[in-house]
């Protein structure tokens, strides 16, 4: 899926470097003219904590408002709760439950929340 998205030339993305290694990514891909969804972010287990992701999210959303989209959009597996609660975190809301979004099985469910942050906010 990651190879697909980055081989997308719609795709933008921005990478988190510390000391000369990648820490951690973000990928977004456009869904219209108003909204733009961040298709995949990780970072590394050991920067995890330190304010990494939230640097990444907040450069995507600016990015995605310097292109003209309004609205980010996520999907996050439901039982991530950790997750969940950092895209809150960050101004996001739930507007959908996909039961069955994903292929595998995380703990015990293939389900999605569809989230959304209105960057006209910001």
């Amino acid at each position: 899926m990651l190879e697909h998205v980055f081989r997308n030339p719609q795709a933008f993305s921005l990478v988190a470097v510390d000391n000369e290694m990648v820490v951690g990514y973000v990928v977004a891909l456009p869904l219209g003219d108003q909204s733009a969804d961040i298709e995949s972010i990780a970072v590394d287990p050991e920067y995890q904590g330190n304010g990494t992701g939230g640097l990444l999210l907040d450069a995507i959303e600016k990015e995605m408002s310097s292109r003209g989209f309004a609205n980010s959009v996520l999907e996050v597996r439901d039982r991530n709760i950790q997750a969940i609660n950092f895209y809150r975190k960050h101004g996001y809301e739930i507007i959908e439950h996909m039961p069955k979004y994903y292929h595998e099985l995380y703990d015990g469910s293939r389900g999605a929340y569809r989230m959304i942050k209105d960057l006209k906010l910001n």
